[in-house]
């Protein structure tokens, strides 16, 4: 009489594949969560207040560019002068924040600026300073939002999907001592300060998932 085989022995050519796909993935980062209250002591400029502490913050890759996110501890328009700048490493990042608590270990060769007026100005550092984009950016209550195009921040050496980022609202644009504060910081571990872009589960991933346990059910069905 023939014996079917096992339904271990159907599904684990499966499972290795999927296994496979998993591991050559980018890795799926996570929103930065940053405490409140936590003003740089460095700071030097009028007094800062909730919309310029950040409480998360995110950037997510859809394939064609990036979306970032970012919630603050008040209402926007608190602080006169300030401004939001995220910094991104595409593969030619240097540190420049070395001496500020939190900003230690932090990366960038490229920076988004958003300005109380909704304007995102996108500039490139590295190989050459050069604005490659102004966008309108959406500020409402505590919460901002600007999406850029995979143009205006090319790689230089990182794919798109392995870029990171860091976040610092800062009060004018002159020193250091205007920065409030960063998301992530890097006071426990510099080499937390980087965060990586969020990229969306992929289609065939979970595709591959559903295969997986579609033909489980229906061997245990034949049974």
């Amino acid at each position: 009489m023939h014996r079917r085989p096992p339904v271990a022995s159907l599904l684990a050519p499966l499972a290795a594949t999927l296994l496979a796909a998993l591991s050559a993935a980018p890795a799926h980062a996570v929103p930065v969560t940053d405490p409140a209250g936590d003003i740089l002591p460095t700071y030097a400029g009028v007094p800062a207040q909730g919309d310029v502490d950040v409480l998360f913050a995110e950037v997510i890759f859809n394939g064609s560019g990036f979306h970032l996110s970012a919630t603050m501890a008040g209402p926007l328009g608190q602080t006169p002068g300030a401004l939001y700048v995220w910094g991104f490493d595409r593969g030619a990042g240097t540190e420049r924040f070395a001496t500020l608590p939190g900003g230690v270990g932090v990366l960038f060769d490229s920076v988004v600026v958003i300005d109380a007026l909704g304007t995102a100005t996108v500039r490139t550092l590295a190989p050459g300073v050069a604005v490659t984009a102004t966008l309108s950016a959406s500020l409402v209550g505590d919460t901002l939002s600007v999406d850029v195009p995979l143009s205006a921040l090319p790689s230089a050496g990182f794919a798109p999907a392995a870029y990171t980022w860091n976040l610092w609202p800062r009060v004018g644009s002159g020193n250091n001592n205007q920065i409030t504060d960063f998301a992530p910081d890097g006071n426990a571990d510099p080499a937390l300060a980087n965060a990586l872009v969020t990229v969306p589960e992929p289609a065939s991933l979970a595709l591959a998932a559903g295969g997986l346990g579609l033909i489980g059910r229906r061997r245990l069905r034949r049974r």
